[in-house]
């Protein structure tokens, strides 16, 4: 008995899944974000797209524009496996589902509720350069700008340790006030 309803499952292209929806983060084409938010609604899936203002110039006026905040990225909210998953995959736009593999990836519920806390706090937003512990970063203001070093610790006052590697010493320097950027 429990053969056939698989494969009347199967048959008819439902599929059970009993696991909770999560959130996951859908790459789309380029500038298709808003679309593809729109087209999520539609289809009655959840979709978070964080927009914030920016000041756009042209030659003869300035006008603040609603960007995405993640450019090429949408927020949607399905159970893996479900037909929702499918709907989002065949939304005009979507490139993927990001993930590692073939298997999809999802995005924490702490990590997309604070992005809703502060987009809804209308504080002003800056893009920032993703950066973790361990990665080797360059100071590009302040005082210690050209400074090259591992990144130690990211909560708190970030660190900066800087490897002295032919004497196998190191120091370490905090890097409140100072902007760093990835070195590749």
């Amino acid at each position: 008995m429990r053969n056939r309803s698989k494969t009347a499952e199967r048959e008819t292209g439902e599929q059970k899944d009993n696991s909770l929806p999560r959130w996951y983060a859908v790459h789309t084409r380029s500038r298709h974000e808003k679309l593809v938010a729109r087209q999520f609604t539609e289809k009655q899936i959840e979709a978070f797209l964080p927009l914030r203002m920016e000041v756009h110039r042209w030659k003869d006026r300035y006008k603040k524009v609603e960007m995405p905040l993640f450019t090429g990225y949408v927020f949607a909210q399905f159970a893996r496996g479900s037909l929702r998953r499918q709907a989002v995959l065949k939304t005009t736009g979507v490139i993927r589902i990001v993930g590692f593999g073939l298997r999809d990836e999802p995005v924490p519920d702490e990590q997309i509720e604070a992005l809703r806390r502060v987009v809804e706090s209308d504080t002003l937003l800056h893009k920032h350069r993703y950066l973790r512990v361990g990665q080797r970063v360059k100071v590009i203001s302040g005082a210690l700008a050209g400074v090259e070093g591992i990144l130690k610790r990211i909560k708190g006052n970030a660190r900066l340790v800087i490897a002295v590697e032919p004497i196998r010493q190191a120091v370490a320097v905090e890097l409140s006030g100072y902007e760093v950027v990835p070195i590749k």
